[in-house]
């Protein structure tokens, strides 16, 4: 049986990458007016892979993931580069304590159609050798 992780403490892990992401999620809403569920989850999937590569930043792992996303971006306009630095900050200051990786996550309506529900799983940190 998988248990929560403990930094969560009775909080759902789609609440807190919401409360998260939300900051680039509303800038995108308020440029796109009127986003369908496929955007949306396209959009949410930058803050995922930036939380992803901060939790397993470590010294013992082999692979740089920021500098791997940094190398991604490097021909890219300014905005992008500004927009992964302050995901990266942001994860490391307000959410550090959240030292869990995030797994897969759906994006669906409820029954009536109004609210947008987040499923999200968390996967342990892997262990590097």
């Amino acid at each position: 049986m998988n248990t929560l992780p403990k930094e969560l403490k009775g909080r759902k892990a789609s609440e807190v990458f919401l409360e998260y992401a939300n900051p680039y999620l509303q800038v995108y809403l308020e440029e796109k007016r009127k986003a369908t569920l496929d955007e949306i989850k396209e959009v949410l999937k930058l803050p995922w892979i930036v939380w992803n590569a901060v939790i397993m930043q470590n010294k013992k792992n082999k692979i740089d993931f920021m500098a791997s996303i940094r190398l991604a971006i490097k021909n890219l306009p300014m905005g992008p580069h500004m927009l992964i630095e302050s995901m990266m900050e942001r994860k490391l200051k307000k959410y550090a304590k959240y030292r869990y990786m995030l797994g897969d996550f759906n994006l669906r309506f409820d029954e009536s159609g109004q609210e947008m529900i987040l499923s999200m799983e968390t996967r342990t940190v892997p262990k590097v050798k």
